[in-house]
């Protein structure tokens, strides 16, 4: 009786490196991108009693370093340091725009405020915002920002300022970067709307 023999296959063998890159490969897939964004905060105290044109936030701009997809938080003199996986659900400054849209929606009077995407109607007032800096760390979370309101034709008004905010609260992680930065624009809202209501 003939035999057939056995057929043998052979796997080819990978190399140490090869196997390497493979398993990092492996992680890389297994862990997913975490979206973050900015929310409106509310507040305990009345509506203010400005009684002037309706406002539309047009801008809220932020400097490069912060400007970019990446949550940043502060490392200490001098560095930045941000995750590959922790993102923004969006542009930075339209996240900023939305949430403190919110804020004053909240403590302006009724039909004081033009959502950001609608046009702006004859005579309504035009809010921006320049982030001069905005900081987050094991410590607490800081923001400084200047604003200006802008009339008909984009004249400046006697309205706008300067402020340095804070939050004792520690930002050790994305999640905490973008509680802190909500708080703030929640903290910038109250001191636009005190001055908005202060005669001029």
């Amino acid at each position: 009786m003939n035999t057939v023999p056995a057929l043998r296959t052979s796997l080819p063998t990978l190399s140490a490196p090869l196997l390497l890159m493979l398993v990092v490969l492996a992680g890389c897939q297994s862990a997913p991108t975490r979206l973050y964004t900015l929310s409106a905060v509310a507040t305990a105290a009345p509506r203010s009693t400005y009684g002037g044109p309706p406002i539309r936030v047009d801008a809220v701009r932020f400097p490069p370093d912060l400007d970019r997809i990446e949550v940043v938080r502060d490392a200490g003199f001098g560095e930045l340091r941000l995750s590959d996986l922790d993102h923004w659900s969006a542009p930075l400054g339209e996240l900023a725009r939305q949430a403190l849209s919110g804020d004053l929606l909240a403590r302006l009077p009724a039909g004081k405020i033009v959502f950001p995407h609608l046009m702006k109607p004859a005579g309504a007032f035009g809010l921006s915002v320049d982030v001069l800096d905005f900081e987050a760390d094991r410590q607490d979370a800081r923001l400084q920002a200047s604003w200006e309101i802008t009339g008909n034709g984009g004249t400046p008004r006697a309205n706008g300022g300067t402020v340095t905010l804070r939050r004792n609260v520690p930002a050790t992680n994305a999640a905490a970067v973008a509680q802190s930065m909500s708080a703030l624009l929640g903290q910038l809202a109250d001191q636009i709307v005190a001055q908005l209501a202060a005669p001029e």
